[in-house]
Protein backbone atom coordinates (compact mmCIF):
# COMPACT_ATOMS: atom_id res chain seq x y z
CA UNK A 1 0.00 0.00 0.00
CA UNK A 2 1.45 3.41 -0.94
CA UNK A 3 2.50 5.82 1.77
CA UNK A 4 0.39 8.92 1.08
CA UNK A 5 2.49 11.15 3.33
CA UNK A 6 5.53 10.20 1.24
CA UNK A 7 3.64 10.90 -1.99
CA UNK A 8 2.45 14.20 -0.55
CA UNK A 9 6.02 15.21 0.23
CA UNK A 10 6.96 14.36 -3.36
CA UNK A 11 4.10 16.48 -4.69
CA UNK A 12 5.25 19.37 -2.53
CA UNK A 13 8.86 18.88 -3.66
CA UNK A 14 7.80 18.94 -7.31
CA UNK A 15 5.82 22.14 -6.77
CA UNK A 16 8.70 23.84 -5.00
CA UNK A 17 11.35 22.68 -7.46
CA UNK A 18 9.24 23.93 -10.34
CA UNK A 19 8.90 27.28 -8.53
CA UNK A 20 5.12 27.11 -8.68
CA UNK A 21 2.79 28.81 -6.25
CA UNK A 22 0.09 26.66 -4.72
CA UNK A 23 -2.49 28.45 -6.86
CA UNK A 24 -0.55 27.85 -10.10
CA UNK A 25 0.00 24.20 -9.19
CA UNK A 26 -3.71 23.75 -8.45
CA UNK A 27 -4.62 25.27 -11.81
CA UNK A 28 -2.17 22.97 -13.61
CA UNK A 29 -3.40 19.84 -11.81
CA UNK A 30 -7.10 20.77 -11.88
CA UNK A 31 -7.50 20.54 -8.11
CA UNK A 32 -8.53 22.92 -5.36
CA UNK A 33 -6.19 24.60 -2.89
CA UNK A 34 -7.79 22.55 -0.09
CA UNK A 35 -7.14 19.31 -2.00
CA UNK A 36 -3.50 20.23 -2.60
CA UNK A 37 -3.04 20.96 1.10
CA UNK A 38 -4.50 17.56 1.95
CA UNK A 39 -2.27 15.82 -0.61
CA UNK A 40 0.87 17.56 0.65
CA UNK A 41 0.12 16.63 4.26
CA UNK A 42 -0.85 13.04 3.42
CA UNK A 43 -4.43 13.48 4.65
CA UNK A 44 -5.97 12.66 1.28
CA UNK A 45 -5.16 9.97 -1.25
CA UNK A 46 -4.38 11.47 -4.68
CA UNK A 47 -6.33 9.93 -7.54
CA UNK A 48 -4.27 8.14 -10.18
CA UNK A 49 -5.49 10.59 -12.83
CA UNK A 50 -4.21 13.53 -10.79
CA UNK A 51 -0.81 11.92 -10.21
CA UNK A 52 -0.57 11.18 -13.92
CA UNK A 53 -1.41 14.81 -14.76
CA UNK A 54 1.21 16.08 -12.31
CA UNK A 55 3.85 13.74 -13.74
CA UNK A 56 2.96 14.57 -17.33
CA UNK A 57 2.90 18.34 -16.84
CA UNK A 58 6.07 18.53 -14.71
CA UNK A 59 8.19 15.80 -16.32
CA UNK A 60 8.66 13.86 -13.09
CA UNK A 61 8.34 10.07 -13.14
CA UNK A 62 5.31 8.39 -11.57
CA UNK A 63 7.67 5.74 -10.21
CA UNK A 64 9.68 8.48 -8.49
CA UNK A 65 6.52 10.08 -7.06
CA UNK A 66 5.52 6.69 -5.63
CA UNK A 67 9.04 6.07 -4.31
CA UNK A 68 9.61 3.07 -6.56
CA UNK A 69 12.57 4.53 -8.44
CA UNK A 70 15.40 6.97 -7.86
CA UNK A 71 15.06 8.18 -11.44
CA UNK A 72 13.20 11.48 -11.14
CA UNK A 73 12.49 12.31 -14.76
CA UNK A 74 10.52 10.50 -17.43
CA UNK A 75 13.55 10.47 -19.72
CA UNK A 76 17.00 10.73 -18.17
Amino acid sequence: MPDYQYIGRRIQEIRLRKGMSKTAFCDMAGITYYTLRNYETGKQKPKAEILYMIAKETGFSLDWIYGLSKRERWRE
